[in-house]
């Protein structure tokens, strides 16, 4: 995960498998203990699945009440949503990670 910003957003990098056309959506949520404050931000994006490894780039703001993010480590809270229409299945996963610059 990469430090985007001087600490105002990272970068994650998630790989994601769904069932060809079936729509998607992958939600990270970033949080790290920042002194006496927490940094933590959300971003949700939307795929249409391929039935095979998919990488994602996605940006993750921090809050603009909260702290900023800094190198370190973090926990990542990643949902994924994968839809063959009204009948969606969602699972999480949690990793502790490093935030580089």
């Amino acid at each position: 995960m990469t430090l985007v910003a001087n600490g105002a957003a990272v970068r994650v990098q998630i790989t994601a498998t769904c069932f060809e056309g079936d729509v998607g959506g992958i939600t990270p949520t970033v949080t790290q203990a920042a002194g006496d404050r927490v940094a933590q931000g959300t971003q949700a994006q939307s795929f249409t699945c391929t039935g095979q490894p998919q990488q994602f780039s996605i940006l993750v703001l921090a809050n603009v009440n909260g702290a900023p993010f800094r190198t370190g480590v973090a926990l990542v809270t990643t949902q994924l949503q994968s839809c063959p229409g009204a009948n969606c299945t969602t699972i999480q996963t949690d990793e502790v990670v490093r935030i580089r610059r």
